[in-house]
């Protein structure tokens, strides 16, 4: 799948990223470039038999990939940031070492706009100068009615000042978190643009106050109805922005923004590119993953301390049958995974199997191909307590792979 020097083949790259082959040529070339990055920056093993050291200086493999992200963006319609980051990362899975592995973006300075938020009017000139302390009362106290239109973006960006002392003190609320709570959803296009670029709304030196403008505004969306606050929140979470989940309220919001942190191709706020931090997982991303089956379900758990992953197959009476996996083992497992993947997209005749050999000696893996069209990844595992050529199946559906791909992605960073 890839040659001596780390380059995917593009034929498969291509097929991966659903792109012609002259991109698939030009991304290839920059995931090569990552996996040279990646092999100067990795030190050598502090000892005979351990692994490698992830890199510490990460910079030249972001770029890559990045250039590499942009390339499939242009290439495909539709796709956004999230997106393309993801797909590359996929690739990356699918045909890179283990030096990139565990590999993750740093997070965006500001969100990607989604493509259906509502507009953002322009600053009207009269609110010029508009500051918390000299907020005009008729837009505190505004009975009924719309905030004005030309309003909004400059009382948004008063959010990017600290937070001032009020006469009447903790209990007394800034004038401008009581618009931000007040008008909500009427504010969302331009929440919107301003979280898109903190840098340019900031009313003092952007450095300091761009992480206030960030910190504040997302911590009063969580007053909100919950639509509104979804819309922010995902597209927070889509820049790399993970802990906007402690601030969503318990309950439909923070369900799907976990599994938006779960899929998410950046590493968490505070994480720096040391070898610290890679592999490290946010604390709330899901460390056990269900992939639906045809008999039941494939639960994967990874367990970081103990260094293992643990396979379960779920039948329909909810009964768990599992094995433990150290991490080579594991690693094996995830290879056989891609290959089977890979098969799936090459194509087999209806009617016939191919079976990945040897993946290790608890789990097997064969991808089948039904005379009805139907695809299908046979997993058999052997549990602990099985008799002699006992054996635990479970058939993931071919319209389940991208499930089974960003499982294999989420147990992989937790591990």
């Amino acid at each position: 799948m890839t040659s001596p020097a780390g380059r995917p083949d593009p034929k498969l790259l291509g097929r991966l990223l659903e792109v012609d082959a002259a991109t698939a040529e030009a991304v290839a070339s920059h995931l090569e470039a990552a996996e040279r990055a990646a092999a100067d920056q990795a030190p050598a093993a502090s000892q005979a038999g351990r692994a490698l050291a992830r890199p510490s200086d990460t910079s030249g493999i972001e770029r890559a990939l990045r250039s590499a992200a942009e390339i499939l963006r242009a290439a495909r319609d539709g796709l956004d940031r999230c997106d393309s980051l993801s797909a590359i990362l996929e690739a990356v899975h699918t045909f890179g070492s283990d030096s990139l592995g565990s590999f993750a973006f740093t997070p965006e300075e500001g969100i990607e706009v989604p493509a259906d938020a509502p507009p953002c009017p322009e600053a009207g000139h009269r609110y010029d100068g508009l500051s918390d302390t000299s907020m005009p009362r008729e837009l505190v106290w505004l009975e009924g009615g719309e905030l004005p239109a030309g309003a909004v973006l400059p009382v948004l960006r008063t959010l990017s000042l600290p937070e001032p002392e009020t006469a009447g003190g903790e209990d007394e609320e800034p004038d401008v978190d009581r618009i931000v709570r007040r008008y909500g959803p009427e504010l969302l296009g331009c929440m919107l643009e301003v979280l898109s670029d903190p840098w340019r709304y900031t009313l003092t030196e952007p450095t300091r106050s761009m992480d206030v403008l960030r910190d504040r505004a997302l911590s009063l969306v969580r007053f909100w109805p919950e639509d509104a606050l979804l819309a922010v929140y995902r597209a927070a979470v889509r820049a790399g922005w993970h802990h906007v989940v402690e601030y969503a309220p318990e309950g439909r919001a923070t369900r799907e923004l976990e599994r938006e942190v779960a899929r998410s191709p950046y590493r968490s706020r505070g994480e720096g590119a040391d070898a610290r931090t890679w592999e490290r997982p946010h604390p709330r991303l899901p460390r056990m993953v269900a992939v639906p089956a045809r008999q039941g379900a494939l639960v994967f758990q990874a367990d970081p301390v103990r260094g293992r992953v643990d396979l379960f197959v779920e039948d329909a009476s909810a009964r768990e049958r599992g094995v433990v996996l150290p991490v080579d083992s594991w690693r094996r497992l995830r290879a056989a995974f891609r290959t089977a993947d890979l098969w799936i997209r090459e194509g087999l005749r209806p009617g016939t199997s191919r079976r990945v050999d040897e993946v290790t000696g608890l789990v097997a893996v064969e991808v089948r191909a039904e005379s009805d069209g139907n695809w299908w990844i046979r997993v058999e595992v052997r549990p602990e307590d099985a008799r002699p050529g006992e054996v635990a199946v479970m058939d993931v559906q071919a319209s389940q792979l991208p499930e089974l791909r960003q499982a294999l992605i989420t147990i992989d960073r937790a591990t």
